[in-house]
Parts: structure tokens; sequence; C-alpha cells
């Protein structure tokens, strides 16, 4: 692991102003602004100017993000938030052991504040040998208009976990989201996303399955209302065995917005035992709203266990039918049966106020 992630990549070619090592730019006029709300004491928490200050952190992060793992740049916007990254956050767990010897899992509650024209941040998350770890992200805008861009490294070594979940509730930011995960043997990676956004969103996600009896889960729940234009890109690569990846994404679309999506499971021959699922399923609210989907999974050992599963539906009369006949007025039924379509789900209430808001302005 360690001689793979000292292999040079796009982010030293990017900073070619930089001699070596990747500075971060403080100069920049408005900066993402973060608040913590929740973290344990035991989760290590550092600026991305204090990780490049520390011993032994520095080291961990400038060999991540040379790293050939991390794939260049897809076009011409992505490499320039990249290349504009200018603050961020590095989460470094251990495990916490209770008095009974078992590692129990560490929480973060973190809200950031986009303001100005333009941001971007580096958010990393490295989880030690059987730490466990989830981290709640909270995107909050101030300007309309603005745009934000993240990159976001997840590693995790044998035995530990660690769970990102985005929470994004916006109107006028658009969000740029590119995010990396590197699964350890025995480990488990999780990308869980809440987005409700009327403007432009794209989350590009890609989880690396390296270790044998890895598992990686990618799960959206989004709410592309008004003029939103979704951009949903999900890969999982697997390279080991008795691993699982799964992606699951449930959209609702309202207006004239649009969400385009793809969703890719990779596996290679001699992948044993292997389990691989997607599942995308899209609820129309309106006949302008708009959706592509292209799911796939490659298979190349026939001991490789896979599913798909792609919906692209409405409201049915039949589902508003049977809830009336229960004395269930007809806006009401129309709110059980959106709520349903993201079922199993537990969804925040800020979600579900943005829900019932977009469904009885497209009634």
């Amino acid at each position: 692991m360690e001689n793979i992630l000292r292999e040079p990549s796009w982010f030293i070619a990017w900073k070619k102003s930089m001699d070596k090592t990747y500075v971060p730019n403080t100069d920049v006029a408005h900066l993402p602004e973060y608040r913590i709300e929740q973290i344990d004491k035991e989760l290590e928490l550092y600026t991305l100017k204090e990780a490049f200050e520390t011993e032994g952190i520095r080291e961990l992060v400038e060999g991540l993000l040379s790293s050939a793992l991390l794939p260049n740049p897809v076009d011409e916007a992505a490499a320039h938030a990249r290349s504009s990254i200018s603050s961020g956050l590095v989460f470094y767990a251990q495990p916490k052991i209770d008095d009974t010897g078992i590692a129990i899992e560490q929480h973060a509650v973190i809200e950031t504040t986009v303001s100005g024209h333009m941001g971007a941040d580096l958010l990393i998350i490295i989880a030690k040998t059987g730490a466990h770890v989830r981290v709640v992200d909270k995107v909050i805008e101030r300007d309309r208009g603005a745009r934000f861009s993240r990159l976001c490294v997840v590693l995790t070594e044998e035995g530990s976990s660690v769970e990102l979940a985005n929470v994004v509730d916006v109107k006028g930011l658009s969000v740029d989201f590119q995010r990396y995960g590197l699964v350890g043997a025995m480990a488990q990676v999780r990308f869980l996303d809440e987005v409700a956004s009327s403007s432009d969103c794209r989350i590009e996600t890609a989880s690396m399955l390296i270790g044998d009896g890895s598992r990686s889960v990618i799960d959206h729940a989004l709410l592309a209302d008004a003029t939103g234009r979704f951009t949903i890109a999900d890969r999982i690569d697997v390279r080991s065995k008795e691993a699982e990846g799964n992606i699951s994404v449930a959209g609702a679309i309202a207006g004239s917005a649009h969400i385009t999506y793809s969703g890719h499971t990779a596996t290679k021959e001699g992948d044993i035992a292997v389990s691989a699922r997607e599942s995308a399923r899209f609820l129309l609210l309106n006949d302008s709203a708009g959706v592509e989907a292209t799911p796939a999974i490659d298979v190349l050992d026939r001991h490789t266990n896979v599913a798909h599963e792609l919906s692209i539906t409405h409201i049915k009369d039949e589902e508003l039918f049977y809830a009336q006949t229960k004395g269930i007025p007809l806006p009401e039924a129309r709110l059980l049966a959106l709520e349903g379509f993201f079922s199993p789900r537990n969804l925040s209430k800020g979600f579900l106020g943005r829900l019932h808001k977009c469904l009885k302005a497209y009634e």
C-alpha cells in the first residue's frame, strides 16, 4: 500500500508552481468556512495547513495525494477545481476501544458554508487498522450563484470502516464533488448523499476495493427541482476476492430539472465470491422533468454474483386511489407515495420538508 501511494500523479502536475509538495493557497478571498457541531475527542482533526505541518500526518497526506490511484481530471472544469484548492480538513482516526476491548465508532458533524463567487477544498479521511468513523458534512450556501468544488479522499486500512454522509440543501449554489475511496482488506467505505438543489450538481464517486473481503456502498437520495441539472457518476472497481460493491440511487425530479446518471461496477477475472449490485430509480413529478440513466456491470468471472435494477416512473393513479379508499386526502396520498419512493432510506427533516414544498408546487 505505501509503495502504491508514493507513485506520482495529477496532484503535483497541477501544482507546477510548487517545488515538490502542495502548499495550500491561503490568499484566496473567499474560503469555505467550517463549523464543528460535534466531534469525538479521540478523532484527530487538522486543517489542511496543519496537516502539512504535522510530522506523521504530512507523510500520509503527501503520499495519498501523489498516488497514481487517483485518476486524472475528466475535463477542464474538474482540472480547474483541483488546481484551485485553497483549504480543507483532514480526519485521522485510530481505533477507539471501549472497556470490553471492542472498537467503537467515532463521530464528527461539520458544517461547510460557501460564500463568494467560487470555493474549492479538500477533505481527507484516514482510518487506521481497526478504526471506525462516521463524518456528516452539511453544505450551506450563503450567496446564490456561487460554485463550490470538493475533492474527497477516503483511505481505510485493514478492518476499518468510514461512512461519509453529505447533506446538501441549496437553491442557487452549484456543487461539484469528486470522491475516491481506497478500501483495504475486511474494510468498508460508505458514501451516503442527501442532495436537494435547484441548480447544477455534479457528483463523481469511485471506490476501489483493493483488499480481500472489502466492501463499498454508494447511496444517493436526490431531489432536483426548478431548473436543476444533476450529473451523477458512480464507479466501483473490484480488485480483490470476496468483495462486495453496492450502488443505489433514488432521485425525484420536478419542474424542468434533469438528472444524468451513470453507474459502473468493474470486476476482473479471478475475482472469487464477489457480489455487485446496482439500483437506479427515478420518479418524475411532472411532464417537463427529465432523466437519462446508464447502469453497467462488467462480469469477467463466473463466480461473480451480480444484479442491477433501473426504473423511471411517476406517481401512479392506482397508488393514489388505494390511499384515498382508506380515507386519505389526495395531497397526503401523493406525499405518502413520494416518501415511500425513498424507502427504506431514513431522510432528514430538511430533505422531507423540501420534498413537501416541491410536491405542493407541482401538483
